[in-house]
């Protein structure tokens, strides 16, 4: 459950004497951090979409609006400046503008205005019936110099409407508690006493009386504690459903997200130049014919095929997963499910129902028998009746009071994706080498540092957000309007404690120099020039320095490694397929068998494929399996596998690998080419084709069984 709101009476003093120096401190800039720890508080509330609100009191205001103050000379020069209201601009500009006023005010006073805010307007507040039921917590923050002297009359009425209250007393100044020795608050005091003036004394004397709901603090602390911005606080969702094990055992559960993707935390909206929102309209055509919005439904394109959908129809394309609920399908050993599987956005902590004390039980009985057994369960999660349903394993989770389960979300088999990446095999590696990636890892070990903010996970903060927040902050508190739409862009500097959070800990980075040092130096780098588009006749000279490469050499050393190698390869392999194919043949292999795992590892090969790089290497198979079948005039080989490649691109929708092999001239072989064939020149050009709604087609000839559609 969420905290309460809070209501936060703000009083600045800002009278004549607080940009002088103290006896104990220079405060020569204490007004100055003073409006930025309130510009920062301010800031964080609205950031963050709190109900917290808040009353902005000046003390040393040329004005005079308190409902304290009379004709006479009581509580004057205090401002109210708004009665409890939301953070918002307005307010944050008003004290983004305040000036010291050159004008002497009791701070004593303003605390009793502020106590009196605290009391009565927040009466008024609730006579609203948007707050009517909301309770609020009282606070009351102070930021003053205390070198003014002041009267100790008012101090017995502060301490008691701080404790009649029970008001939160907040102290921000001077570090009047600043002391090398690590003794407690108390011996801290009266030793520091006498170095105090005498306003200062008064607040110390406040700040014992209510010490347990006090809090006093230096500006620099203070901005310490405020220079990161606070993420939108929301209230945890709790998932309430059965767990389903077999067809007769049914456990009540409770679940919830561990993790929350962060919303942004500003709403974006069209606007003009002129900070005017604008609207915005959407119109659908069909050439210059104005389509109705009520005429517009959803189409899914096949190919080059639009084929539309109505709403009823598109409902029916829903796959409906029944009710919702966890339903185990089996267990498994818990090694048999690696981490790089995980997916999803976040884990899913269970327990039992909370209204139930057997279902809590049931689950930490089931967590116990999974962790000892060394097992996870393999269940299939419907969030909401008839939703996409996920697979995900169960881990139990034993340091948790009582212990729960932990769902993780695992991909279907569409989802993996096959990489392929060149061997280091033949890399050799020093121990050198090693040695000095070791010790890098040694040196930047976290461990090693006395930091929680950064060893942490739940401590650290998303710069993107705070550098975002830093701008707009920025922008909203310009008093340059003109300059919002210039035609230059207003780019602010990151500032330094947001780089903290970019950068490696100091310490870390002094530690690791000499072992950063010596990895460079052993492991250089070089720039690798991109290629550009292959052409048949360079593809041709790879295939030529293949061949080169594998042929025999003049010393008898070398003939010796090449029999050694040679001898090792006995089929084709997505390694070096062209070099091994043409291995094979020159040992006398037949060429249909050698030819068929040459298209073998072509139809691997596609499948893996990422990026038109690792479309290359399947090209080059393709070339030597065309050249090959026409010197050896078996020209059916290429040419009916051929056909059944292209049905395969086609449902790959490899697209740019078939453009690839119709530039390189890798259609079928025809009769001018060799007189076997029995292919025409006509009917060659009309394979090139590249046409998916040929494969449509035939798909819409088939009788589809419903089962095949759910494989």
């Amino acid at each position: 459950m969420s905290d309460k709101p809070e209501a936060i009476a703000i009083i600045l003093h800002c009278g004549s004497v607080i940009e002088s120096k103290s006896k104990l401190h220079n405060e020569s800039d204490f007004f100055s951090k003073a409006k930025n720890c309130i510009i920062k508080i301010l800031l964080r509330k609205m950031f963050s979409s709190s109900n917290d609100v808040l009353s902005v009191i000046f003390a040393g205001s040329e004005k005079t609006e308190n409902d304290l103050a009379d004709n006479g000379m009581n509580f004057q020069n205090i401002e109210v400046l708004t009665p409890f209201i939301k953070s918002n601009w307005s307010l944050l500009n008003a004290v983004a503008d305040i000036q010291p006023s050159g004008i002497t005010v009791n701070w004593l006073d303003a605390i009793v205005v502020g106590l009196q805010c605290l009391r009565d307007k927040i009466k008024d507040l609730k006579q609203c019936s948007r707050y009517k039921k909301v309770d609020y917590k009282k606070k009351l923050v102070l930021l003053s110099s205390f070198v003014d002297d002041v009267t100790d009359e008012q101090v017995d009425v502060v301490v008691d409407g701080l404790k009649d209250e029970d008001i939160d007393f907040v102290v921000i100044g001077p570090d009047i508690l600043k002391n090398d020795t690590e003794s407690d608050c108390k011996t801290t005091l009266f030793d520091y006493e006498k170095c105090l003036t005498k306003s200062q004394q008064l607040v110390l004397k406040i700040f014992n009386e209510v010490m347990d709901k006090a809090t006093l603090c230096s500006c620099d602390d203070a901005l310490k504690e405020l220079k990161y911005f606070t993420s939108v606080k929301k209230r945890r969702m709790a998932w309430n459903v059965d767990m389903f094990i077999g067809p007769d055992l049914m456990i009540p559960i409770t679940g919830y997200k561990m993790f929350v993707d962060q919303q942004q935390p500003v709403s974006w909206k069209l606007c003009s130049s002129k900070n005017h929102y604008v609207k915005m309209d959407q119109s659908f055509f069909v050439g210059e014919e104005l389509i109705e919005g009520n005429d517009v439904v959803s189409g899914f394109l096949f190919g080059d095929k639009i084929v539309p959908f109505s709403a009823d129809e598109e409902a029916a394309l829903k796959y409906c997963s029944g009710e919702r609920g966890l339903f185990i399908l089996f267990f498994a050993d818990s090694d048999q499910i690696p981490k790089h599987l995980f997916i999803g956005d976040t884990p899913t902590y269970i327990i039992g129902n909370n209204k139930s004390k057997n279902a809590q039980k049931t689950v930490a009985a089931f967590a116990e028998s999974l962790h000892e057994m060394g097992k996870v369960g393999i269940a299939r999660k419907v969030y909401s009746k008839d939703s996409s349903p996920h697979i995900g394993a169960l881990f139990p989770k034993m340091d948790a009071q009582p212990p729960a389960l932990i769902f993780v979300e695992l991909p279907f088999k569409q989802e993996i994706r096959n990489l392929w990446f060149p061997s280091l095999s033949g890399v050799p590696i020093s121990d050198e080498q090693l040695n000095a990636v070791d010790k890098l890892i040694d040196d930047m070990d976290l461990t090693s540092i006395e930091d929680d903010d950064f060893s942490d996970p739940q401590k650290l903060l998303d710069p993107y957000e705070q550098y975002l927040l830093h701008n707009i902050a920025a922008r909203g508190l310009s008093s340059d309007t003109d300059s919002q739409m210039s035609s230059e862009p207003n780019v602010l500097e990151i500032p330094e404690y947001i780089k903290e959070l970019i950068n490696p800990l100091p310490e870390i980075v002094e530690k690791s120099k000499n072992a950063i040092d010596a990895v460079k130096e052993l492991f250089p780098l070089e720039i690798v020039k991109l290629k550009s588009k292959k052409t048949e006749n360079v593809i041709n000279e790879e295939i030529e320095e293949q061949d080169a490469s594998t042929a025999a050499d003049d010393s008898e050393e070398n003939k010796d490694i090449k029999d050694f190698f040679i001898s090792t390869v006995s089929e084709v392999g997505t390694v070096n397929p062209v070099s091994d194919f043409k291995t094979l043949l020159a040992k006398g292999r037949p060429l249909p068998k050698v030819c068929e795992q040459l298209q073998k590892v072509v139809l691997e090969l596609l499948d893996r494929a990422d990026n038109s790089e690792m479309l290359k290497k399947p090209l080059l198979c393709l070339i030597i399996l065309r050249s090959s079948c026409l010197e050896k005039q078996h020209p059916e080989l290429y040419n009916v596998w051929m056909k059944k490649l292209k049905e395969d691109i086609i449902d790959l929708r490899l697209k740019d690998f078939w453009d690839m092999l119709v530039d390189e001239r890798l259609g079928l072989i025809t009769k001018e080419e060799i007189s076997t064939s029995e292919i025409s020149s006509e009917e060659a050009n009309e394979f090139l084709r590249y046409d998916i709604k040929m494969k449509i087609e035939l798909v819409k000839d088939e009788e589809m069984d419903i089962d095949d559609l759910l494989d």
